[in-house]
């Protein structure tokens, strides 16, 4: 039985079937009632059709046509006042729950909402909390589940409450894994995410083209791969290789996109002479060339305490007036420490990020340093030393009479 008080109702899901029977004809009432004339379809009599069916035949076996008829207007809880939508809405989805065919309705119920509901974002507020509870109903690896989430990405949009589908991310790069959809349906939805959240969630869309892009055997996450290099070769920041080199689309890369993944693979390992393969154009792609530049100069320092500007600018292929620009980009992107002589024109390194595979070299600098740390903390123990017997030493001269 439905329990009914003003602002909402009450539904124990856990009710035998005539007490449904019972919970079908108050929510075909409270429609009829409420709807006005924007309907001319009585719910009250499929109702009571309904009972005679279900009657009849000791079930609801052979009732889907009247279920049917209440998915068909579905879209009229939206009509109904304010204070009783929550409840209204969750006789809906009861009512739906016990059809015989649930997933044969689902279309029928997102039709009646798209087709017959108009979308600003009062209404989108309340569809996404119908369609939400709707999506629970279903299986995860379904069609509908598919078709369902897509209609309440859409509605929150235009409710403007998309934000709440951002700690979501992970969890949908997995159904889209799982939904048995078309290759195009997906990369629609993707496309959608990513241009919703790009700009001002780019960390979580990195993430979440990760997820994307771990993948094997699945053609149409190419693009995204794509994408997701893209993203990182360009973003000032973002110098984490390691974590996207490895994905099997990306290194799908390799044979769909050559220069692309050329690109990654130079800027990755600090080799810009390398990047001339990417064929890159320099305006266009002058964000990856800058990085490229970085972290090849981050590279150079790992493997030697002291960099000429004549070293770096043949390294990099740039003039000597732009060495302290590069160098500068390298130490704000926190790849690079190390102290600028202009006089000399040379770089003292005191710190860099090691693109590629570890040299001899690098373990060599390693070495050196931590011998110059432990000298320098020698030094502070024995100034230390030296201060604490120079403080015993004038406590004691204070004790002497002159």
């Amino acid at each position: 039985m439905s329990n009914s008080t003003a602002g909402f109702t009450i539904v124990n899901w856990n009710d035998d079937k005539t007490s449904v029977i019972d919970v079908i004809e108050d929510y075909a009432t409270f429609i009829d009632v409420n709807k006005g004339d924007d309907s001319s379809i009585s719910l009250v009599e499929v109702a009571r059709q309904l009972r005679e069916s279900y009657t009849a035949n000791d079930g609801f076996s052979d009732c889907q046509e009247y279920f049917f008829t209440f998915a068909e207007c579905a879209n009229l809880v939206m009509k109904m006042p304010s204070e009783s939508f929550e409840g209204i809405s969750n006789l809906l989805l009861y009512i739906l729950k016990v059809a015989p065919d649930l997933d044969a309705l689902v279309p029928v119920v997102l039709s009646s909402f798209t087709n017959d509901v108009k979308l600003n974002p009062a209404t989108s507020i309340c569809m996404v909390s119908v369609l939400g509870k709707l999506f629970n109903l279903l299986d995860s690896a379904t069609v509908n589940k598919f078709y369902v989430f897509d209609a309440i990405f859409r509605c929150a949009v235009v409710s403007k409450t998309s934000s709440q589908f951002v700690p979501q991310l992970p969890q949908i790069a997995k159904w889209l894994h799982s939904w048995p959809v078309s290759d195009d349906n997906k990369v629609e939805l993707v496309n959608k995410l990513v241009e919703q959240f790009d700009n001002d969630y780019r960390s979580e869309v990195t993430e979440f083209l990760k997820l994307i892009s771990n993948q094997n055997g699945s053609t149409w996450v190419a693009p995204f791969a794509e994408m997701l290099v893209r993203n990182t070769l360009t973003e000032p920041h973002n110098f984490e290789f390691d974590s996207i080199t490895k994905l099997p689309a990306v290194q799908g890369l390799e044979q769909s996109n050559k220069e692309l993944f050329t690109a990654l693979s130079a800027t990755a390992n600090g080799q810009y002479s390398l990047l001339a393969d990417a064929k890159l154009d320099a305006k266009k792609d002058a964000a990856i060339i800058k990085k490229c530049r970085a972290t090849t100069l981050s590279r150079m320092a790992s493997e030697k305490n002291l960099l000429t500007y004549e070293e770096i600018k043949t390294e990099l292929n740039i003039s000597v007036e732009e060495v302290e620009r590069y160098i500068l980009i390298a130490i704000k992107g926190g790849i690079l420490q190390g102290r600028i002589s202009q006089l000399n024109e040379t770089f003292a390194v005191e710190g860099s990020t090691v693109f590629g595979p570890m040299k001899d070299q690098h373990w060599d600098c390693i070495e050196h340093k931590l011998n110059s740390w432990k000298r320098a903390l020698l030094a502070v123990s024995e100034a230390n030393s030296q201060a604490e017997e120079n403080g015993k030493l004038v406590k004691l001269l204070s004790r002497v009479e002159v």
